[in-house]
């Protein structure tokens, strides 16, 4: 699977930059490909976004923005490395690693002011969607692991289902400057 689209940041109009590129299959067979889109400019755009492969056509859905932030600072503070994962209820959580210092739009979902950190430091966030066919709906969040509070940047995660059924999951964190894997 590629997503190769050239799309234009909706503040500054600058191609995006897209990386971190993590397929999910869908309930009905269809694959979510989540990804990070990029822009640099008088003010640093970062977005998490997703398109849907359609298994049976052989084809890519439109581009959809799942979050996004705006930073006026141009620091490179936003969202990062997204991570896909339906629960064995069937819900689907999309992992993010957040350190952003600006204002930020979670489709519907206002208040933020928890999730800016400071410091350089960095917060693993679960965001909580709801899928009812290729419509995937953002429809909660929650900090997974604080790197402010462990003045830590956590993120890379990766997380697979045990055979005794609980999860585990594994993050790149850089406690106290040291890298370490948790």
């Amino acid at each position: 699977l590629t997503v190769v689209t050239t799309t234009a940041d909706p503040v500054e109009g600058k191609n995006l930059i897209k990386s971190n590129l993590t397929p999910v299959e869908l309930p009905n067979g269809n694959v979510a490909v989540f990804y990070r889109a990029i822009a640099a400019g008088n003010n640093y755009y970062s977005s998490i976004r997703y398109r849907i492969y359609n298994a049976s056509a052989k084809t890519y859905g439109e581009e959809k923005i799942l979050i996004e932030n705006y930073n006026p600072k141009n620091d490179t503070t936003g969202l990062w490395e997204p991570t896909p994962y339906f629960t064995e209820s069937g819900e689907l959580y999309v992992y993010v690693s957040v350190d952003i210092s600006g204002s930020a739009s979670y489709n519907g979902i206002s208040a933020n002011t928890d999730l800016v950190c400071t410091g350089g430091y960095q917060n693993l966030v679960a965001f909580k969607c709801s899928v009812s066919g290729d419509e995937i709906t953002l429809n909660g969040r929650q900090i997974v692991m604080s790197g402010v509070s462990r003045k830590s940047r956590d993120g890379m995660n990766v997380i697979t289902k045990l055979s005794d059924g609980s999860y585990a999951m594994v993050f790149e964190g850089t406690v106290n400057n040291n890298y370490r894997v948790f």
